[in-house]
């Protein structure tokens, strides 16, 4: 299957691939899996949006085209719909747009949806009709996930499979090497207060803990000094993840966050916060068999508790997002239920 995609805009691209040169060898970031499963079961071509907006025949070429909402820096997000309609309804192939926004409700409206065929989107509702949609469009669409930094996604280049080859692998975590009860470290939300609120419980109800909250870079309100901790980078992240007995994972512009994949990929407990109940995943999520969930901080503290003395329990639920992470964090896989559903639009 040949595809023509237009990638996410990055205007700080090149300062990013000239800090970190694996961007140009591997998949990474927010799209990082869903780019790696398309490109893994087809073959992709790239193309700015501006050209194509300019030239869609070139479109004709290929089975499909695969478009990122974040493909250009419109001025407004009326400008950016407007644009995305004219660029669709030029297009006579099937048509595919891929929404990566963090949010689960984030939704482009009717008449956008009303010019593509299918809809890949990162963690939706289970329940579509949480959409302000027509039926039609609801139904188009198809859950993806969010990468996990702590998995090497090659590019599909003799460059990309040395890199992988090389790099080393995070090691999981060892179960008996817990030395705290709870644990969290990331920057303070700038759209809600979880964050505080979780982290200003469990300092108050004296948890051996590990992690705190750093400031916000677009809010930059100071962080109390009894909530504050650093910010752990490389192996020490993964070394404070796998210390602790009961990992927190909260939301931050999103439910479903890079800490979430990384604890199930670790192979640690994970008490989320139940936003992510109500999400769709490519993968079978199941609250109480694979991680655990709270609704407000009582209840966190009830399940820190419980938890804490029931280690078997704690184990098995691990073990089985571990497992579970495992079979279906897998880009050839997912890659195969992209291409079939693009393969199935009869035009």
């Amino acid at each position: 299957m040949r595809v023509l995609c237009i990638q996410r805009f990055d205007s700080a691209e090149l300062k990013t691939r000239l800090r970190s040169p694996s961007h140009t060898f591997t998949f990474s970031d927010q799209e990082g899996f869903f780019e790696a499963a398309l490109y893994s079961q087809a073959r992709v071509d790239t193309i700015s949006f501006t050209k194509l907006e300019q030239q869609p025949e070139i479109a004709q070429s290929y089975d499909a085209v695969v478009v990122n909402m974040k493909c250009h820096p419109f001025a407004s997000a009326e400008e950016r719909d407007e644009r995305l309609v004219t660029l669709f309804s030029a297009v006579a192939v099937t048509k595919a747009l891929f929404i990566g926004a963090a949010r689960a409700d984030f939704m482009l409206p009717d008449s956008v949806l009303n010019q593509v065929d299918v809809v890949f989107k990162r963690e939706p509702y289970r329940d579509r009709t949480k959409y302000n949609l027509s039926s039609n469009n609801q139904q188009k669409i198809v859950p993806s996930m969010l990468s996990c930094p702590f998995v090497s996604l090659p590019r599909p280049t003799w460059l990309g499979s040395i890199v992988s080859l090389i790099g080393s692998a995070v090691e999981i975590c060892d179960w008996e090497e817990c030395d705290y009860e709870v644990g969290f470290s990331g920057a303070d939300a700038s759209h809600h207060t979880i964050r505080r609120d979780v982290w200003r419980r469990v300092v108050d109800e004296k948890f051996i803990t590990i992690g705190g909250l750093q400031p916000n870079p677009y809010k930059k309100e100071p962080i109390p000094e009894d909530l504050a901790g650093p910010r752990f980078k490389g192996k020490k992240y993964r070394d404070a993840l796998c210390a602790v007995k009961i990992n927190l994972a909260l939301p931050g512009i999103g439910e479903y966050t890079f800490r979430h994949q990384e604890l199930l990929y670790l192979g640690k407990f994970m008490l989320s916060h139940n936003s992510i109940d109500e999400l769709e995943l490519p993968m079978p999520l199941e609250e109480g068999k694979h991680y655990v969930s709270f609704a407000d901080v009582d209840e966190m503290v009830e399940k820190i508790h419980y938890y804490l003395k029931h280690e078997d329990e704690r184990r098995a639920i691990a073990m089985a997002g571990k497992q579970l992470f495992d079979e279906y964090y897998d880009p050839e896989r997912h890659g195969k239920e992209i291409t079939a559903r693009l393969q199935q639009i009869q035009r």
